[in-house]
């Protein structure tokens, strides 16, 4: 499973990378500028709070937890997946 999610974050970033090269940081305006984009982009924060939600729960430390959920929001789930892919590690290694 921690390949999968693996697979999926580094085309995330190649696809990141692309839409870069292609507009900038400016062809996010347009985005916010239509109302699909801002539905859109509240959509991918409320992943992040659910995402952050999980994360409060399985990390032991409050600390550890913040730092992984706080990371989550300015640079977005990408995060998220490597979180993911720790944990999968971690628990591996439990069984």
């Amino acid at each position: 499973m921690r390949y999968v999610v693996g697979l999926a974050a580094l085309g995330f970033v190649a696809v990141c990378f692309w839409a870069y090269g292609e507009v900038g940081w400016g062809g996010f305006d347009m985005v916010l500028a239509q109302p699909w984009g801002v539905v859109v982009t509240l959509d991918v924060m409320l992943g992040a709070v659910c995402i952050a939600a999980i994360i409060f729960h399985y990390e032991e430390n409050p600390l550890v937890a913040a730092l992984w959920s706080l990371a989550i929001f300015p640079l977005g789930h990408v995060v998220s997946a490597v979180w993911f892919i720790t944990r999968f590690q971690r628990s591996r290694r439990a069984v």
